[in-house]
């Protein structure tokens, strides 16, 4: 008991110096220390706080942080979470002036029968000195005394509620969280003004020992302990009935997080979004502005869009690498001898899962969390091709990553859901930079915004965001800039051109550049030239106008990065990012209108609509200028006639299986010759998303990856699960495009008046541009 007795001496120590203090004016002066600068300090409180950004739809999407910290003005606290804490912490808060002798002494008397230190006796107000003034956690008497006093004069300089605003600002509630605010998002996903009793209970009893309280996991049973012991202090308080305390007690405590939280400057819902915020905010305040101010900040994304990109990336990539082929299993258990215990839990669809393999006969069946699964034959195929290929075997206990997938099978009249185990191991990760990568970016057309944003496989394994910062060639996909030149400057849709074997004189020689397996068609018009991707047409449009007439043109629908002024421009020979791809993309789909960008921005897009200081004061705000109101980056009637030969690329070329979508859909698909990198672009009347597929090494994807092939269905994907449910229609007609009909009956636009070389004049049937396909 000797630390008790101790403590005990040590207290009535502190409170003799405290009377001498008092009764010596200097050494009072002495301990404290320049007291009027500390105490002014705290009258002027300015913690580091939290930055905020939100979604469109008003979902806290991340935090930009070094404390996760919110203020709130005591009066957006309620009465009950207020009271919680002073029961918990500091009963006499409002009738005592800064210390509480008599809770001192009961502290060292029972520390003192406890043998260790059991209880404390600050108050609120000594709590606020020691973090917001004192900022020292020393044990010593003599910092002691310096926060009594302090306590004394901040007692008298400002008022109790200030002091309880401060407190309730600067606790450190644990996992991160600073404040009641920020605990109250941290543990419950809502605002400090939502707060139920019970749950006000739980946070006020975690000051004590924040990682000892914490509702999560194990620790739950203290958690539910504490929060009994406030309950009952606030009702001997007389701030609650007992009918109160007992409904909160039984009230269920919901989380958020889990037993492991993510750390606060990880707990984003879309981490590479909230990275690319971070960058754009830092460029435009400031670090200062970020994180020791703080700032709300409301942007365009559409977290409906987010998860559905997130998810189209990433089954996607599993997707390409499955059909590249089974790479053998990832693991082997050999106590696992085929047998598959039912567990109560169920295996959602869609979700990846370690499976083990339990039967070999009559194909091959897979475990996962006690439930089985026949795989997939087409997985069956590829795991016989894997034996076929190495000599090894599968077998009992072989461990692999599965998805399953529900599907409808009929068998004679019957019909039935099975579920199918699907492989989806990835053959690199982590640590690895030849994984298999994709990246999106989704655009609204109507208001230049962006929608979504995906820059990687999975951003904990990966920070490389390869939407904004990879610069990599586009392949085809750059060729609606060379035809969209050419309708500038005079070719209209149906101009005739001979497709053959071209060569041109270089700088380094001759250049003869070939079609996609050297096949050449002859005369055809220019939709069928793009809609089958013909290099030898693109080169020779560019060759007809001039490689530096491209590059202007690609200047104005928003691309940015540098551009060499060679013919071989014209098949991709250029390294741009996919944000600035699929901008300009948009700009096309727009009608041809100058997109918004932020102030100072150097490329294309907006993702802020309003951002608010520290006081909430709007220092942004996004340009509220309509689309229709706009500038125009090229003529709409070019834009048009672009998007027209766009149309046939998915309704008769490379990018034919859009038609699933059921939509009319206009795009360009897009592959470099070393199969590096696959693109697709695409857009609707209402969305556009570019999609790229690649390595971040030179590694080839394999041979023969195609745009098409690769990054189109992650495109779909994508399209299908998060396009507005708007009914199917066209693209508007712009006023100066004329409709005309080609030999076949189909109406094909013109520019300006130009005069027909093929075409008859067109009377389009009434809401034919709302018909869809």
């Amino acid at each position: 008991r000797r630390a008790g007795f101790l403590s005990l001496i040590g207290v009535f120590a502190t409170v003799i110096q405290l009377a001498a203090a008092f009764a010596a004016p200097r050494a009072a002066a002495y301990l404290t220390r320049e007291l009027n600068d500390n105490v002014e300090a705290a009258l002027q409180y300015s913690p580091t706080v939290s930055t905020r950004v939100f979604s469109a739809d008003g979902e806290l999407i991340c935090n930009l942080t070094l404390q996760d910290r919110v203020l709130v003005k005591l009066d957006q606290v309620p009465l009950h979470v207020r009271q919680a804490f002073i029961a918990a912490e500091d009963k006499d808060f409002y009738s005592h002036h800064g210390v509480d002798l008599t809770a001192i002494i009961r502290a060292a008397i029972a520390n003192h029968r406890s043998g260790h230190h059991k209880q404390g006796g600050s108050t609120l107000t000594q709590q606020v000195v020691k973090q917001v003034i004192l900022k020292t956690n020393e044990k010593t008497y003599i910092r002691k005394i310096r926060e009594i006093l302090l306590a004394v004069r901040l007692e008298k300089s400002v008022s109790k509620d200030r002091i309880l605003e401060i407190y309730l600002n600067q606790i450190f509630l644990g996992h991160g969280a600073y404040g009641i605010e920020a605990a109250a998002q941290a543990y419950f996903g809502k605002d400090v003004s939502q707060l139920t009793l019970a749950e006000a209970a739980v946070l006020a009893g975690l000051p004590k020992a924040p990682t000892t309280y914490s509702p999560y996991g194990k620790n739950f049973p203290a958690a539910k302990s504490r929060q009994a012991y406030v309950l009952g202090r606030m009702a001997e308080s007389g701030y609650i009935t007992e009918e109160q305390r007992q409904k909160a007690l039984a009230e269920e405590i919901a989380m958020i997080g889990g037993e492991k939280p993510e750390e606060p400057l990880n707990r984003t819902a879309a981490p590479y979004f909230c990275e690319h915020v971070r960058k754009e905010l830092t460029r435009m305040y400031g670090w200062d502005a970020i994180y020791l101010k703080g700032l709300t900040v409301h942007t365009t994304l559409d977290m409906r869009m987010q998860r559905a990109a997130e998810a189209a990336v990433r089954f996607g990539l599993i997707d390409i690498e499955r059909r590249l082929g089974f790479n053998g299993p990832e693991g082997h258990d050999p106590e696992f001898a085929g047998e598959c215990r039912p567990t109560t839990d169920q295996v959602p669809d869609n979700t990846i899962e370690m499976a083990k393999v339990a039967s070999l006969k009559g194909g091959i069946a897979v475990c996962a969390r006690g439930s089985l699964f026949p795989m997939d034959p087409n997985d069956v195929k590829r795991i016989g091709d894997w034996e076929w290929r190495t000599g090894q075997k599968l077998a009992v206990g072989d461990m692999m990553s599965i998805r399953v997938e529900t599907r409808e099978e009929r068998t004679g009249k019957m019909t039935k859901a099975v579920r199918y185990a699907i492989s989806s191991r990835r053959t690199a990760g982590k640590g690895h930079p030849e994984a298999l990568q994709g990246a999106m970016v989704v655009v609204d057309p109507r208001t230049g915004a962006l929608k979504a944003l995906v820059g990687g496989y999975d951003y904990g394994e990966n920070q490389y965001n390869a939407a904004t910062m990879a610069h990599r060639q586009p392949g085809s996909s750059i060729k609606p800039n060379v035809y969209l030149t050419a309708l500038m400057r005079g070719v209209t849709v149906d101009e005739v051109m001979t497709d053959t074997s071209v060569c041109y004189p270089t700088a380094s020689g001759t250049w003869c550049p070939k079609n996609y397996n050297n096949q050449y068609y002859g005369a055809v018009d220019l939709r069928t030239a793009l809609a089958r991707s013909l290099n030898s047409i693109s080169v020779q449009l560019t060759a007809k106008v001039g490689v530096d007439e491209v590059i202007k043109t690609m200047r104005r629908v928003g691309y940015v990065s540098p551009l060499e002024r060679v013919l071989p421009l014209s098949v991709g020979a250029a390294d741009i990012t996919l944000w600035e791809h699929t901008f300009a993309y948009a700009t096309i789909a727009s009608g041809g209108k100058q997109l918004p960008r932020h102030p100072d921005a150097e490329v294309l897009g907006i993702f802020f609509t309003r951002i608010l200081d520290e006081n909430g004061s709007e220092i942004y705000a996004a340009d509220p200028t309509p689309m229709a109101e706009r500038p125009q980056a090229v003529p709409a009637d070019d834009a048009y006639a672009l998007t027209y030969l766009m149309k046939g690329v998915v309704e008769q070329g490379t990018g034919r299986r859009v038609r699933e979508l059921a939509r009319p859909a206009a795009g360009k698909t897009g592959t470099t010759n070393d199969f590096r990198d696959v693109w697709f672009m695409g857009f609707t009347p209402d969305l556009v998303a570019g999609v790229w597929v690649g390595r971040m090494t030179p590694q080839p994807i394999a041979k023969d990856a195609t745009g098409g092939g690769l990054a189109l269905p992650i495109w779909l994907a994508f399209m299908k699960a998060a396009h507005p449910d708007s009914p199917p229609r066209d693209f508007p007609v712009p006023a100066d495009i004329s409709l005309m009909r080609n030999e076949n009956g189909e109406a094909v636009p013109y520019q300006r008046g130009r005069v027909p070389k093929r075409l008859l004049p067109w009377d389009p049937p009434k809401l034919e541009s709302d018909s869809g396909f």
